[in-house]
């Protein structure tokens, strides 16, 4: 195994990424659900069993967003990443969604810049033609942020590549 992926579908019983549950988002309080769901994501940052977490923000994925501002939020989550010495995945499959932004949103990825929290490149590819979309907006975003290196593993250990010159 090269690396392990941690991610969140599940709040309780209920898979808030499926299709088919989208309407149970119209009969919650969105700024509790995410309070909610970034509270879990520190309890997966904190579990020690991951070495990457993936599609940090999927929670979005729909559209449903909350009032409140997310910047504390997601501040707390930088912070817990890089305290657990794990990485980011910027994701590009949240431009196949509703929500049409890749994953985590550009202020989250910000602040995980800020906080030094390495970050991944993925699609999260559920079919051929999905393998690699996007990537290149990815990586574009990451230099606009200040990234300068992404991580790779082998045998679960984290090694970092270089972003210039490609």
């Amino acid at each position: 195994v090269d690396y392990l992926i941690g991610s969140l579908h599940f709040l309780g019983s209920w898979d808030f990424t499926h299709p088919a549950e989208k309407s149970t988002y119209l009969e919650k309080d969105l700024n509790e659900l995410y309070e909610n769901y970034f509270a879990d994501m520190g309890k997966l940052c904190r579990s020690g069993l991951f070495d990457i977490v993936g599609h940090i923000d999927v929670i979005k994925k729909f559209g449903f967003l909350p009032q409140i501002h997310l910047d504390q939020l997601w501040l707390k989550t930088a912070k817990e990443l890089k305290e657990n010495d794990l990485c980011l995945e910027i994701n590009t499959a949240g431009l196949r969604a509703p929500v049409k932004e890749m994953y985590p949103a550009p202020g989250f990825l910000q602040y995980c810049f800020q906080e030094n929290v390495p970050v991944t490149v993925g699609s999260d590819a559920h079919s051929p033609q999905e393998v690699g979309y996007k990537i290149d907006d990815a990586i574009a975003l990451l230099r606009k942020v200040g990234y300068r290196e992404v991580a790779t593993f082998i045998g679960r250990k984290r090694q970092m590549i270089s972003l210039e010159g490609g």
